[in-house]
Order: structure tokens, then sequence, then C-alpha cells
């Protein structure tokens, strides 16, 4: 195989969590080095392309096997090459296109930037939510457009600035501004944690049974459908975990365990024999449309009726029951994989030894 196939071929293989392929391809290289440093451009199943190494994209993603296999490969001077690139990572974030749009992120964490924010509309950010908000009254007019958020971080600051929207005309000169910032903080992501609370808290059943309006069945419906769409965004190795737990009877505590991953891959092959689940995450795929997954084992499917005491008001209470489980497990997931990331690091660090991993 060419050189250049090669590198094509590796981060394809991490970016589609195929780490085995990726692994084998690796262990039969006498150019592996190399290979690990070149940076190529690629795509991924959520649509987002991007150039740079196959460590790179596993580091942003969060892909903590991923990251251990392709760190079990390298040599000394090749970690010290991956410590610098993920240090600029931290910084100032890796660049990709997706739908036409560019991003620039740190991590698939649902973070966002205040890129859109010019320096004196970020000044008077500053002057609103300053006191308010640790990370805002911290940032310079020299860093703030690298600063990442998290969704939730995202949704507290949109909080903050809600009140200023709203005050009397003798406060116009902070009411105007204060919509064209909200206005443009724009969250880069489709966040599957924000998707789910959102979900969860609405709390869609009960409201529709006391309310008894058949829009809040409608509404209920559009979020059940933000959060398949909000899984179509998912990097690979996060959507694995619906696809092993749809097909398999395993306990979700083993999500949480080192070695869950290790054991998947083996099922991960078996499994792509009998279901296309890239196809799942492609633009023709219905999920987001006609059903989203569920960590419970099963799937959360779109109906046009409710029936008042039949079936579909029991479904609608299992729904949100799976909601609730499927958002704390992602959520301890997702913390996992932040304190993996400090593993890497250390990792990549000088005389750092790493314990073995099955691939």
């Amino acid at each position: 195989m060419k050189v250049t196939n090669k590198i094509n071929t590796l981060v394809d293989n991490i970016a589609k969590y195929k780490l085995c392929e990726a692994d084998d391809l690796l262990s039969t290289s006498k150019d592996k080095q190399f290979l690990l440093c070149q940076s190529c451009k690629f795509t991924d199943d959520a649509g987002r392309t991007f150039h740079c190494t196959a460590y790179e994209y596993a580091y942003w993603a969060k892909d903590t096997y991923a990251q251990r296999m392709l760190e079990s490969h390298m040599n000394e001077k090749t970690k010290a090459f991956m410590l610098g690139k993920i240090d600029k990572i931290e910084h100032s974030g890796l660049t990709y296109q997706q739908h036409g749009v560019t991003y620039q992120n740190p991590h698939y964490d649902m973070s966002f930037v205040l890129k859109n924010l010019s320096t004196k509309e970020f000044s008077l950010l500053q002057t609103i939510v300053g006191q308010d908000n640790e990370k805002i009254k911290q940032a310079t007019p020299e860093n703030y457009q690298t600063i990442s958020f998290t969704a939730t971080e995202y949704e507290n600051l949109k909080k903050i600035l809600e009140p200023h929207e709203f005050k009397s005309l003798t406060s116009f000169f902070c009411a105007s501004p204060s919509k064209t910032i909200r206005d443009k903080l724009q969250f880069d992501f489709h966040s599957l944690i924000t998707a789910l609370d959102t979900y969860v808290a609405h709390d869609h059943y009960t409201h529709y049974i006391s309310q008894n309006k058949d829009f809040e069945y409608y509404h209920c419906n559009e979020r059940l459908m933000a959060v398949g769409k909000a899984q179509r965004d998912l990097p690979a190795h996060i959507f694995v975990l619906y696809i092993i737990r749809w097909v398999s009877d395993c306990n979700l505590s083993l999500f949480y365990e080192p070695t869950f991953f290790e054991k998947a891959g083996s099922a991960l092959r078996i499994i792509e024999n009998d279901i296309d689940w890239h196809q799942m995450m492609s633009p023709s795929s219905d999920l987001g449309f006609n059903y989203a997954l569920t960590l419970t084992g099963n799937h959360y499917p779109r109906s046009t009726t409710l029936t008042i005491g039949g079936v579909r008001e029991v479904d609608e209470l299992l729904y949100t029951s799976r909601a609730v489980i499927d958002l704390e497990t992602i959520r301890r997931f997702d913390e996992m994989r932040i304190v993996d990331l400090k593993q890497s690091r250390e990792n990549l660090s000088p005389t750092v030894s790493q314990p073995g991993l099955g691939y």
C-alpha cells in the first residue's frame, strides 16, 4: 500500500472507530512513526471534514481507546511531536468544516467560543455579565475568541443576559446591545446532553395530561427528534455505545469499566456484519426524523397520535424514564473522557510507561 493511502486509511479507521484495523496497519508498517505524524483531509460519519493527524482527531473527539492504541505505537520523538499538537488544540482548538460552516474547538464537548463577537461587543458583554461568569471576567480582548464554553455554560450565559433584554426604555442602552450579543451566541454543536436534558426537564407527559393540548405533544415529539438529530452528530466512539446496547443485553454499568471498549471491539465486528451502523448517521438516515436511539436497549419511535388512557400514554412515561437514564449515563461517560485527556498528556510526556490494552 502506498504511503499516502496508508495515511488516509489510518485516519479514516480512527474517525470511524475501526481500531482493530488501525492497530493492524500500524503493527505491520515499518514507517509507522511517519504515518502517525502526517496530516491529511478526511470526513467522519457526522460530516465533519478535518485536516489533521489521526491522534489529533482522537484527542478532539475524546476517544480514549483510539488515543491509547495510537500512543502504544509512538516512540519518544513522536510523543513529543503530538504533545505539541495537543497543546495547540487546547489553546486554539482544532479546525474543521461541517455543512459549510467552519468551526474551531478544543474538543467534541458541546462547547462554543465567542468568535462572533467583536472586541467592542465582548467588552460590553464583560460589563454586563462579568460579575456572574468567571470565564468572561478573566478573559481578555486578546484571548476571548479562543476560550471554550460548555453547553451548560452557554445556557447559563444566555439566561444571565435575558433580564437585560426586558428592561424599560430608560435602560435602552443596555437592553438593545444585550439582545444583539445574545443573538450572536450561536451554539456550534447539536448537544446530546442539552437535547436529553430539555426532553426530560419539560416533563412532557404530565404537562400534556394536565393541559390536554395537542400542541404540547407535538413539541414533545419535536424535542424527542432533537435527541435523534444530536445523536447523528456524535463521534463514532460515542455512537457505538448506543449500537452495542441496542443489539445486546449488557449492563449499563459496564460502560464505565476501563475494559468496556476492549471487549466491544470484537462485538463491533460481529455487529457490522448485520447492521450498517455508519449508515444510521448518514444524510439519508431516518435517525432524528422517525426515531431516536436509547441506551435502554430499544429506540424512541416517532408517533403521530397520543391516546389518553391508552398504550401511548404508558409509552410516553417509558420514553421519559429512558431519557433520564440516558442523560445520566452520557454525562458520566463524558466526565470520564475529560479525565482521560489528562492521562493522555501524561502518556505523551517523557519517561511515562503505559499499561497495555487489547483492541
